[in-house]
């Protein structure tokens, strides 16, 4: 039991004697069934979706998963829950029911996973190598299962199938075999009551010993097998090369009991054993080898205690300088090399080392061999293992174990009673096989096992195939594969129905083991980039219930750039990340465009690794760098300590790639692309709806066989010229950032202005960069709904699917009704998702993937429904038939649900742990709305209930002949709800049946021509997606009413009773002519020039101590100090005309122009406290960091803007001292202090507030900011050119305000002035290319 801040509970049954290693030899698949079966319904719960009805009304998720010596169940669910759920799970081990009719329904649930798996290579290449087992080792077993297996073979032979799996489950579900890890926020000995209350009753030990030493002693191979090898035909197409080395442990127990780190493995247990003969066949070697003197060498204990294959592999893998990558790399032979352990069962482990092939490579591989085993024999030659590599190694194991991230419940448990099963001691649990430890047997464990990988212990698969996942690559132990697409095996593999043939080999073995070490490789340098400090920069601040949705980052948004920042408090890692996106057009022309933009990536990716990448990836700094219809993405992340010189560096090599420097990787990436767009076919149909939905619905979007066809034209010409392009492409003023994490706001600012220097606009613009649209879904005169319909692209392809999607809406604006809306759609996929799931997989057994689910694509959402099943087609099983009668069966569910009951799904839902790594890519996908989205979890039931996607009445239905090339876009232009059908089935072509639709251009609000299909042109409605950041939308003018600041307002109002009491008496032309001087002088200056361009916007640079006068000439304008002035203005162009804005006339003028200084509850509504706090001159302002508010300037010089923060009022009253003694020098005192003072402080206050009010409401608006901001030329003219409004915001840090010919901007005019003696510099001023742009995009 654990108690932790979430509440999630995993239980997990791992008994030695599950799957196929307990799989009983007549009856395979019987573990796996077992599994599968215990979800149906229990004696206390008998309804067959009880526990996950429980669970999604509740925000929870249950699975389960079956591997070679364990299986697994877990789930997950709200807080208040746990209870109820402990309830239900537990009687699965207590009292199944394992009824008759789930028995058999079942197994066709059993069989529809068979067939999803029949396509994939990984199983296929797998059960190959089950096959060619010793027949008496459990490895050499069926562990799947399918109908024929479970079903029909059971029949023939007279077995009660329901018997045989009571049995199994009488025998192996035993206490003494099983771990049970409960985490929640309950007091310890709560759950530990709950523990005893549920899984108390569960049987205890039956008697059976442990089963592993069943097979102890029997050899995974006969002999007979290590003489051949196989080639095995594959499904898709690849080029690769594995080698394995299998790694034999001593008996002893499957749990470690050490107490102290163990010592060395005995010397003598390691190194060659058997030598094989080997035949010549084919391309490809195999050498295999089993021998029980090797069960003497490595242990169980420093197997897992010492994880040795980490070592060696971070070695072996290594990709920078004197590496085997890097070599290999440069003479074109690999794109990627991968090291690793696999199948680290309880006897038995392997170390894989797999490559990926070029073309070249693959007709080199004898002499990749023999650097690679040259290699490991320079590396066994060595004194001792590489010390240095042993310690970073160590090092950065325990700093990625300090810094962890807290994980999830649900992965906490797994972890947890994984490691329960695999280690005696509790403290333990928790490191598991994960973390490395140092010890006295450190470096004798890795060097026993750097002398098992030795030629005469290698396995060797080399061929035609798919990049296996080393996992799978495991299972080849003591054994090689050879796989290509032109072998035609002799032998077929039972399961599975692959081709394989046999082949031998030994001539290759004595060069192997005799290899010398190639000219280039040596042992890996220090790595640069390893961290030097662990700091948190703000205190960890675990937010409860939906408050952690709702903080925002912070937006600064200047000519050319938005940058957002939001100093992580949730987490408490640290690490950070930036994310940068330059939209661009370029993507858009054509495929060749998209074929050259993906090998460029490649190619300046693979350029980088050997140099930078590699060394930063293991010190925990990552990089990514892409190129799509929304423009280049570039994405660093990592520890932040390094964080800001890994950017700059990686930013400065990706600019100064130049492909045609490297030719060579031209040609691997292209072939490497072309494989991978012809291997497409291959893919599950499931996949392959998903891509013609995408083809039909967005736009830009390119089809497989443009893509195809450009993969095969383009040449290495045509990617430089792409890539000369990319860059300038881009536009300036719509660069956006997001830098989260570990970081203080001045160091996110900094790290930003890094990459902006480096990514400056080249001065020019080019055409507008389209953001990709999806079309809206028509309702057709003939039905409300569009079906189309294509062929599975593999015609041997047994599975069909169908994927129905209903629109809901766009998240553009982020508007409270469009995230509402959103937000309603959310929750009733979950409601509709269980009982979608229960109706047509559990009960009408239409196929193995059933899901239903909330959708977003470009920002545009929805309900997708999706089912994938067996042999026939989709539309001959009615598949689409039984959605819509599910549907109709919806509103019912709905109004049986309660208030109470929707709205905690929706509570449980906004709830929902997230972890650090996934909120950085949510963060960096789609940046405000997620967030938004969240905050929308509000009352939901009874708009939800009239959200029901209708189903279609009567679908049209287009049929694509397969390989058509383009799918037809969609047509038609009603708003109302649709779905859009994609069914990918076994049917037979046909030509389009369709006919064209009557158009109402009036509804539409964009239509766009797009290319032909087959003689037919269609058309459709886009909706443009949300692009992050807040945006103008509908206002609602708030109703409350907030207290005066009566002292605000007393100082106010005598301001205007001595100005219209005492100035008429008091008048004089010098008092006149000295107002007017002092207001324009210091208006401008104090302002104009220095609160506004400089301070806050930082339009010019400029020498400290003019920075200095101005700021005091500021002060005297009476208007708050500096930096108040500047965080307020700054907080103003965040949220301009959006609730939030202090200032905004669609609150009233009056509110805009001077109430808004009375309310000082609405400002504190508005804006942080730290704000607030500034203008009321508090020294202290802990908050505004974490508000990340704090100025330039105050940072730059905190003691001379303290001081007129401090001394604020000591200056008006010296300047009224002053004025009076100037005026009694005059003639009269007073005369000076009431015009030289109170009117003028008059003056400026409400030629200021001008701005804020009549400057949003009356004007020209020639720019489109998304606010109301608006040029005003008698504005202008009382504050020195400010009243130029709407320009300022169009370019918030441009220097001139009067953009135009005829807008006189005084402040301009001296800025140009003191330029040009020299006092400012660096004006930020825009091109009229950027203007003339802007003015473009406006219209």
């Amino acid at each position: 039991m654990a108690k932790n801040g979430s509440t999630l509970f995993k239980g997990e049954e791992k008994g030695f004697d599950k799957r196929y290693f307990s799989d009983p030899e007549d009856l395979p698949g019987l573990a796996h069934f077992c599994e599968h079966m215990l979800f149906l319904g229990t004696e206390p719960f008998p309804e067959e979706n009880s526990f996950d009805t429980y669970l999604t009304a509740n925000s929870g998720f249950s699975n389960a998963f079956t591997e070679a010596e364990d299986t697994c169940f877990f789930f997950s669910c709200g807080t208040s829950a746990l209870r109820g759920a402990l309830e239900r799970f537990g009687a699965f081990f207590r009292a199944p029911l394992f009824t008759e009719s789930a028995t058999e329904r079942e197994v066709n649930a059993i069989n529809s996973e068979h067939l999803k798996n029949v396509p994939n290579d990984v199983f296929r290449l797998g059960q190959v190598l089950n096959s060619r087992a010793n027949p008496a080792h459990p490895y050499h077993r069926f562990g799947t299962g399918n109908i024929k297996t479970l079903l029909e073979d059971t029949a023939a032979k007279g077995i009660n199938l329901r018997a045989e799996l009571l049995a199994y489950y009488q025998r192996f579900y035993r206490a003494p075999l099983m771990t049970l890890c409960i985490i929640g926020k309950e007091p310890l000995s709560e759950l530990h009551s709950y523990a005893e209350r549920f899984f108390g009753e569960i049987p205890g030990d039956s008697g059976a010993v442990e089963p592993e030493s069943k097979y102890w002693k029997d050899p995974l191979f006969l002999p007979a097998a290590f003489d051949k090898g196989v080639e095995v035909v594959p499904i898709s197409d690849a080029l690769s090369l594995q080698v394995g080395f299998p790694i034999s442990f001593r008996q002893s127990s499957h749990v470690v009991a050490e107490q102290e780190p163990p010592a060395a493995p005995p010397a003598d247990g390691a190194g060659p054993r058997v030598l094989l003969k080997l035949v010549e066949f084919g391309e490809s070697a195999l050498l295999g080898w089993d021998d029980p003197a090797m069960r003497q060498g490595m242990t169980l204990a420093s197997w897992r205690w010492y994880n040795p294959s980490s070592h060696v592999g971070a070695v072996l893998g290594h990709e920078g300088a004197q590496s085997l990558t890097a070599l290999l790399r440069e003479r074109g032979w690999i794109t990627a090399l991968e090291t690793g352990s696999a199948d680290n069962t309880s006897t038995f482990a392997m170390m894989l080392v797999g490559m990926e092939l070029t073309a070249e490579g693959f007709k080199k591989q004898d002499e990749i061999l023999k650097i690679l085993f040259g290699y490991l024999n320079f590396l066994r030659q060595l004194p001792e293992f590489p010390k240095e590599s042993l310690v970073e190694n160590l090092r950065l194991s325990e700093c990625g174990w300090i810094t962890r991230e807290e994980p999830g419940p649900q992965d906490a448990a797994v972890e947890l009673s994984g490691a329960m099963q695999d280690w005696a001691f509790p403290r333990d649990y928790v490191a598991g096989n994960t973390r490395l430890r140092d010890g006295p047997g450190l470096k004798g464990t890795v060097e026993a096992l750097l002398a098992n990988l030795q030629p005469s212990n290698a396995l060797v698969t080399a061929g035609h195939s798919v990049w296996l996942i080393l996992r799978a690559v495991g299972a080849m132990l003591q054994q090689l594969q050879v796989v290509s697409r032109s072998c035609k095996g002799p032998e077929t593999e039972k399961w599975y129905g692959t081709r394989y043939g046999f082949r031998d080999l030994q001539s290759l073995k004595q060069q192997w083991q005799s290899a010398k070490v190639a000219p280039g490789l040596g042992v890996p340098p220090p790595n640069p980039f390893l961290p030097r400090q662990l700091e948190l920069k703000a205190p960890r601040q675990q937010p409860d219930g939906l408050s952690k949705a709702f903080e925002g980052p912070r937006l600064r948004q200047e000519d050319d750039w938005k940058a957002y920042f939001r100093q992580d408090t949730e987490y408490g890692v640290p690490k950070a990340f930036v994310f940068v996106e330059l939209p661009t057009a370029i993507l858009c022309c054509d495929g060749k465009n998209a074929v050259a933009a993906r090998i460029y990536e490649a190619m300046c990716l693979g350029a980088l690794q050997e140099k930078l990448l590699y060394d930063a990836q293991v010190a925990g700094l990552a990089f990514n760098f892409s190129v799509s219809t929304r423009g280049v993405q570039l994405f660093f992340g990592g520890f932040d300590d390094r964080l800001a010189d890994f950017a700059s560096q990686a930013m400065d090599a990706v600019l100064s790639f130049e492909p045609n420097r490297a030719p060579g990787g031209f040609e691997v990436q292209k072939d490497k692309l072309r494989r991978e767009l012809e291997s497409f076919a291959s893919q599950p149909p499931i996949s392959q709806a998903a891509y013609w939905a995408g083809l039909a619905l967005v736009m830009p979007e390119f089809s497989l066989e443009e893509l195809q066809r450009s993969a095969k034209e383009i040449r290495l010409s045509d990617v430089v010229q792409f890539a000369s392009k990319l860059w300038d492409s881009a536009r300036g003023e719509l660069k956006t950032s997001l830098c989260w994490g570990n970081l203080r706001p001045a160091e996110g600012d900094m790290l930003v202005a890094k990459l902006r220097e480096r990514l400056k606009s080249p001065g020019t613009t080019g055409e507008e960069a389209p953001q990709p649209r999806v079309a809206q879904l028509p309702v057709t005169p003939v039905g409300p709904g569009v079906a189309l319909v294509h062929d599975v692209m593999d015609k041997l392809e047994e599975n069909s699917a169908v994927e129905v999607l209903f629109q809901g809406g766009t998240t553009r604006g982020g508007d409270a009704a469009k995230l509402q809306r959103l937000a309603e759609l959310q929750v009733l996929a979950s409601v509709m998702s269980d009982q979608f799931y229960e109706q047509l997989r559990t009960r009408e057994q239409l196929g193995y993937i059933v899901s239903c689910r909330a959708d977003r694509n470009e920002g545009v959402f929805g309900i997708v429904f999706v089912v994938q099943g067996a042999a026939k087609s989709a539309l001959e099983a009615s598949v689409l038939g039984r959605i819509d009668a599910f549907l109709d069966t919806v509103p019912g569910m709905l109004r049986a649900k309660t208030e109470a009951e929707i709205t905690q799904l929706a509570d449980s839902l906004a709830q929902a742990p997230v972890s650090w790594r996934n909120s950085t890519f949510c963060y960096a996908a789609n940046m405000a709305s997620a967030m938004a989205s969240m905050a929308s979890m509000a009352p939901v039931a009874s708009p939800l209930r009239e959200s029901v996607p209708r189903a279609p009445g009567a679908p049209r239905i287009l049929r694509v002949r397969d390989g058509s090339g383009r799918s037809p876009r969609l047509t038609g232009t009603s708003q109302g709800r649709a779905p859009v059908a994609l069914v990918a089935g076994a049917l037979s072509a046909a030509r389009v049946e369709t006919r064209k639709t009557k158009e109402t251009k009036e509804e539409t609000k964009e239509v766009q021509e797009t290319p032909t299909f087959n003689s037919w042109r269609y058309k459709a409605s886009y909706v443009y997606p949300f692009s992050g950041g807040i945006q103008a939308y509908d206002y609602e003018q708030p109703k409350e009413r907030y207290p005066i600041d009566f002292l605000r307002a007393g100082y106010f109002l005598f301001l205007h009773v001595v100005a219209f009491t005492c100035g008429p008496s008091t008048f004089s032309l010098p008092a006149l002519g000295l107002c007017l001087s002092l207001f324009v002088v210091l208006q401008t200056l104090g302002i104009s020039l220095s609160y506004h361009r400089h301070l806050t916007h930082r339009s010019f640079q400029c020498h400290k101590y003019f920075e200095y006068f101005i700021a005091w000439c500021g002060v005297l304008n009476m208007q708050g100090n500096p930096i108040w002035w500047a965080m307020n203005h700054t907080w103003h162009h965040r949220f301009s005309d959006t609730p939030l804005d202090p200032h905004t006339p669609r609150e009233g003028l009056w509110t805009a122009h001077a109430g808004w200084f009375f309310e000082k509850e609405r400002v504190l509504s508005k804006m942080p406290e730290a704000i607030v706090a500034s203008h009321n001159n508090e020294t202290e302002d802990s908050s505004a960091e974490s508000w990340n508010l704090i100025p330039w300037f105050y940072k730059e010089s905190p003691e001379f803007y303290d001081w007129l923060r401090q001394t604020y009022y000591f200056h008006q009253i010296g300047q009224v001292l002053a004025l009076f003694c100037l005026g009694q020098v005059a003639g009269n005192g007073w005369s000076f202090v009431v015009w030289g003072f109170v009117i003028r402080l008059l003056l400026g206050i409400h030629g200021v507030s001008a701005v804020n009010s009549f400057a949003h409401v009356w004007g020209e608006k020639p720019f489109k900011t998304g606010d109301d901001s608006r040029n005003n030329a008698w504005v202008a003219m009382v504050s020195s050119g400010e009243g130029w409004h709407n320009n300022h915001h169009a370019f918030p840090r441009s220097a001139r305000h009067g953009l135009f010919p005829g807008q006189f901007d005084l402040t301009y005019v001296l800025v140009e002035l003191l330029e040009k003696i020299g006092v400012v510099w660096d004006l930020q001023l825009p091109s009229d290319a950027q203007i003339k742009a802007k003015l473009d995009a406006s219209k």
